[in-house]
């Protein structure tokens, strides 16, 4: 949804994002809170081999956050973080059918605990994390069909670094390896 195909290119800008960013010292360890909103100038629509799509997500998202963050020696630091993706409803165009089909998509939200370890080492930064998620069930609507997804769970490991080269420039690398239970099941009616 929202661009994504195998058999065509998608163009344009994408949602834009707002995201706000605070941090609170607090007697030797800090909390980090946040929020990101996602705006979608417009619908989305899906990419055929002949018609290019948009990268929008066809929905607004609102993702709050808060974690922790504890320095337990020189340059270790551990820490969590728990954040809630809200999706407000989607609506996706298929062009590939005539006349166009748009498929209206609710729930789906998300609910993630992610525990991590991190090395600070001056210009750079190496973690290793465990992303614990829960996705809700959503329900995807045509004018024809009405299809619900159940949830499901995913846990997610990962390594990542960043190395800051100057003031303006800084590498970021993120390697990340999921399982998910519970495949979304769909049921048509």
């Amino acid at each position: 949804l929202g661009g994504a195909s195998t058999t065509g290119k998608s163009g344009g800008m994408g949602d834009l994002r707002f995201v706000f960013k605070g941090i609170g010292p607090m007697d030797g360890w800090e909390i980090r809170y946040g929020v990101d909103l996602g705006i979608s100038p417009s619908k989305g629509k899906d990419a055929t081999a002949t018609i290019t799509g948009n990268r929008n997500s066809g929905g607004h998202s609102l993702s709050p956050f808060v974690g922790v963050l504890y320095p337990v020696a020189d340059a270790w630091d551990i820490g969590a973080k728990l954040s809630y993706n809200y999706l407000m409803e989607r609506t996706v165009e298929d062009p590939s059918s005539t006349p166009s089909v748009d498929t209206k998509t609710t729930g789906g939200s998300t609910f993630s605990f992610t525990p991590f370890v991190e090395w600070d080492f001056g210009d750079g930064l190496l973690g290793a994390f465990v992303d614990l998620s829960s996705t809700g069930s959503s329900t995807q609507t045509t004018p024809t069909t009405t299809t619900s997804l159940s949830g499901y769970s995913t846990t997610s490991f990962g390594l990542q670094g960043r190395y800051d080269f100057n003031e303006m420039f800084t590498g970021l690398l993120q390697f990340t390896s999921s399982s998910s239970t519970g495949k979304p099941v769909s049921a048509s009616v």
